[in-house]
């Protein structure tokens, strides 16, 4: 079976030149998007590039924000990514070392002799002080859940001279998140991070940052917590609709915008926007729209099982609400059936009187 044509799985070159904008790169779309061609269709890299690990190592940053952006990654596109990332440390990248050896480190399935070479190249790197590898150890205790461990390599990290401001925010978000988890105590340190994170960030690459500050706003600062969701919520993260929903719906009282929340989140299938849009149909008396959520969270039951218990407990939690519901549309139901009985009687007693007046 043939290839599909390059320009059929590559991105846009307008995507690609954005992309390289954002990496301050010197590099160019032209340059770059040949190197791409060679490497889908003849799996090699053209000589003037093939030992320039650097260049490599962007091509392979480039696919990376790609999938980033698109939260979707085709099968050529994570080919030639990996194949980037290998080619780059093969040809005297560390950084490339750096990020291989952690492929390697936080895979459980790889070989016990490949993790040994790669916890000693690991190590020589931090020794000759490579800065980026820091940070891949504090990844790897993090992935382990040894927080002490993973900030502490955090902070080394960023005491490096000449960082990113990509890479200290996703640090910075990295350790605030880790202290807000493990104890309220820290959630002044946190929003400090949190905060500072913002000042060099992008909204869609801290996204989190956004929402963990509404979670600290939302009891002292409801209005600034509604704020920073809403943005959440435009970058698509699942979690802050249930989030903005019950603020609307338990603070603001805005009940129909609760519930478009509720909806847009329902479209994600977040769990908890199916229990807060039935709960707003149910104060604004809507009760088939009621009806139709339960017979969707039914369907759901039979998808996946981690839901079943969560809509179980529901269920029960609503025990009485949801009979008033089936009370409600089927008392709505027998009005609407004698509505049109005596739409129908009447209708066939006016013709009647026609066909007797007429009748000769």
């Amino acid at each position: 079976m043939s290839k599909p044509e390059f320009s059929k799985v590559f991105p846009s070159k307008k995507l690609i030149n954005r992309i390289l904008f954002q990496l301050d790169s010197d590099v160019t779309s032209r340059t770059i998007i040949p190197i791409y061609r060679s490497i889908y269709q003849d799996k090699t890299v053209p000589k003037n590039y093939s030992k320039n690990g650097e260049v490599l190592l962007l091509m392979n940053q480039v696919l990376s924000r790609v999938k980033k952006i698109s939260n979707y990654e085709s099968s050529p596109l994570r080919q030639m990514r990996n194949f980037l990332l290998y080619e780059s440390a093969h040809n005297g990248s560390n950084d490339a070392v750096a990020m291989l050896c952690y492929e390697i480190l936080s895979n459980k399935k790889t070989p016990t002799d490949k993790k040994r070479q790669a916890e000693k190249l690991l190590k020589d790197l931090i020794v000759v002080g490579h800065g980026l590898s820091f940070k891949i150890v504090g990844d790897l205790y993090h992935g382990m859940g040894q927080t002490n461990e993973c900030i502490s390599w955090y902070e080394k990290f960023l005491e490096q001279p000449r960082l990113k401001d990509e890479l200290r925010a996703e640090v910075l978000e990295k350790i605030a998140e880790i202290l807000y988890r493990e104890d309220i105590k820290n959630v002044n340190i946190a929003e400090e991070k949190f905060l500072e994170v913002l000042k060099i960030s992008k909204l869609q690459d801290c996204v989190k940052s956004y929402f963990y500050l509404a979670q600290i706003y939302i009891k002292y600062d409801p209005v600034k917590s509604r704020v920073l969701l809403e943005q959440c919520c435009t970058q698509g993260f699942k979690e802050a609709f249930k989030e903005i929903g019950y603020l609307e719906m338990n603070y603001f009282r805005d009940l129909k915008k609760a519930q478009e929340w509720f909806k847009i989140g329902m479209e994600v299938f977040e769990i908890e926007c199916y229990f807060g849009y039935f709960d707003c149909s149910y104060e604004l008396e809507q009760y088939q729209n009621c009806v139709n959520c339960l017979n969707t969270m039914k369907n759901l039951t039979k998808i996946n099982n981690n839901y079943r218990d969560y809509i179980n407990m529901f269920v029960t939690n609503r025990k009485e609400k949801i009979a008033i519901v089936v009370e409600k549309t089927e008392s709505s139901k027998r009005n609407v059936s004698k509505e049109e009985d005596k739409n129908r009687n009447s209708t066939g007693t006016h013709q009647n009187n026609l066909k007797s007046r007429w009748t000769v």
